[in-house]
């Protein structure tokens, strides 16, 4: 009998090649998933073979696959998608049995309780997972090719804040260091997770720039540093008002200070620093700026990447091209940026046209 992995769930499972396809499976007893290696070798050589895998346990095996191939925030997104929502209403189906009629009814359930783009990302997510299913010859025939991913029926609204709500806001906040967190989402633009995975040797103190080269990730524990950013255009270097290099001299010094004086402290050399120096949690940060926000009677909807919109709107609104804006915030494309902020320059037509009324 062969030898096979056991997994931390106490099954146990095998990949087999086939005429350079994998096929895997998963069995309580090493026995029975014996048994199973070699009905499957006889039936692949009798052509009667129909895998009998149930979906979740494909599920598992694309998490334990992806989990090294993707990076961390986007595996704990599809993890939360298969563990929430697909394993329990599809799970217990053999993947050979699965139709599409059974997709679409989940689909249709998901989307009388959910918002859509919430539907619109579990979809491609379990198109995913059964598209490897097929690559790897563990599925005939994919179920959702003719199932159009869901419509986003309402597109996601921002707050973008003016001056004077900004200086509003900053005026309920005693903390020095949430002042300048605040105060750097609101001149530079960057995301949480590259506020948060800020080191103070990124900020270059005597040309007046930082730059962004990690990121803190959301995880189940809290934050955890990811070795890179979101895209490669993310990777950049901005320039910051020099009225806020006090603030953040002041901060480094307050961190250093920690450091020396905590004996678990842990070298990560960040901005802004959790218990003994670790990442910060970047759900408990956005909550804490809600509250902020709530205390300064900011809009219902203002959250921590309001400061990112308001960046890019009152620098639009103050006459910076959108190639800037792109490249401040690490858009991919000035037209993601461009889609995306073109509203708040609404009287850009009207000054065209009278541009050309003068020149004609």
């Amino acid at each position: 009998m062969a030898k096979y992995k056991k997994r931390a769930d106490g099954r146990y499972a095998t990949t087999v090649t086939y005429l350079g396809k994998k096929h895997y499976f998963t069995a309580k007893t090493s026995a029975e998933l014996d048994r199973k290696v070699q009905e499957f070798k006889i039936a692949k050589r009798s052509g009667t073979y129909s895998s009998g895998m149930l979906l979740k346990d494909w599920c598992d095996h694309y998490l334990v696959v992806q989990h090294a191939a993707i990076r961390k925030n986007s595996w704990a997104t599809i993890e939360s998608h298969i563990r929430v929502h697909i394993k329990p209403e599809l799970g217990d189906f053999p993947l050979c049995n699965l139709q599409p009629a059974n997709i679409r009814d989940f689909i249709a359930a998901l989307s009388a309780k959910l918002a859509s783009r919430t539907v619109e990302h579990i979809y491609v997510t379990l198109k995913a997972l059964l598209t490897q299913a097929v690559i790897d010859g563990v599925l005939a025939k994919h179920p959702m090719l003719q199932i159009k991913k869901p419509k986003v029926t309402r597109k996601r609204e921002w707050v973008a804040l003016t001056q004077a709500q900004v200086t509003k806001l900053l005026s309920v906040i005693t903390d020095p260091a949430h002042q300048l967190l605040i105060k750097l989402a609101a001149t530079s633009g960057m995301r949480r997770s590259e506020i948060l995975g800020l080191r103070y040797q990124d900020v270059d103190l005597e040309r007046c720039t930082f730059t962004v080269r990690q990121t803190n990730l959301r995880t189940k524990g809290g934050g955890e540093i990811g070795a890179s950013t979101k895209t490669e255009d993310s990777w950049r270097t901005v320039s910051l008002p020099k009225a806020i290099l006090p603030l953040i001299k002041a901060q480094i010094r307050t961190v250093r200070l920690q450091a020396m004086s905590d004996a678990l402290w842990q070298p990560y050399g960040l901005l802004f620093p959790g218990e003994h120096g670790r990442p910060l949690n970047p759900d408990a940060i956005s909550k804490l700026v809600k509250r902020y926000g709530k205390k300064a009677d900011m809009p219902k909807d203002f959250c921590l990447n309001s400061l990112r919109h308001t960046s890019a709107s009152l620098l639009l609104q103050h006459g910076a091209s959108y190639k800037t804006v792109q490249q401040r915030l690490g858009h991919s494309t000035a037209n993601l940026t461009l889609n995306t902020y073109s509203h708040v320059m609404p009287g850009d037509d009207e000054r065209a046209a009278e541009t050309l009324a003068n020149i004609i």
